[in-house]
């Protein structure tokens, strides 16, 4: 399995990245879609996981990740989804949303990327995601939406496309361990004790990040 994260070069990574061993793919010309697709050709022969540079990886991701891949082989698995504070359950889906942690199989990211690149041709102000999830329609491929997630995101300013609102979620993976609850079974009481949790990890990392600076 190969690791790649996507960035523009500007921001630190959280340490939580050095769990894996990852190659960075620089996009130092805010390229967006193009540079996208071309990472996928490029790299699209190999199993591979594209996280972008702006999350948290959950504890003993590389285990994780790996084991859950190991379910769903030859399907993309996207491990951080829109709607982000919205109950789901694993699923297979075809609306595909947000780019933040990516599985993708080998062969079949050729082959989305070469749907993409004609989708970006008609429509060169397209964002990435939703070129993404055009393709896949065209392609008549479903993708796994996996629940909890493996990732937090940051929720900073996006370097590697459009601006955008909040995206964290209170289903992270680690808030699960920490309080000891079962994904599959939370009670409405439960997901409020996320939400907490949610917002107590959020405010201490603010806080931190602001006194590092």
């Amino acid at each position: 399995m190969k690791y790649y994260i996507r960035t523009t070069g500007e921001r630190t990574l959280d340490e939580s990245y050095d769990q894996i061993p990852y190659i960075k793919l620089v996009d130092k010309d805010h390229r967006y879609v193009a540079f996208f697709i071309e990472q996928l050709e490029k790299y699209g022969n190999e199993d591979m996981v594209f996280i972008e540079d702006d999350c948290v990886l959950c504890r003993n991701f590389k285990e994780k990740i790996e084991k859950v891949i190991a379910q769903y082989p030859n399907k993309i698995i996207n491990f951080f989804q829109l709607p982000t504070r919205e109950y789901f359950k694993t699923h297979e889906s075809t609306e595909y949303l947000q780019n933040q942690c990516t599985y993708y199989p080998k062969g079949l990211a050729i082959k989305l990327a070469r749907k993409m690149r004609e989708i970006l041709e008609k429509s060169p102000k397209i964002r990435t995601d939703v070129c993404e999830d055009l393709a896949l329609k065209e392609l008549k491929e479903t993708h796994i939406k996996y629940r909890p997630c493996l990732v937090q995101h940051l929720n900073f300013d996006s370097l590697l496309n459009n601006k955008v609102g909040s995206k964290r979620t209170p289903f992270f993976i680690d808030y699960l361990e920490d309080l000891k609850l079962n994904y599959d079974s939370l009670s409405k009481n439960d997901i409020k004790r996320l939400e907490m949790e949610l917002f107590y990890h959020m405010t201490r990392y603010e806080k931190e990040k602001i006194n590092k600076n």
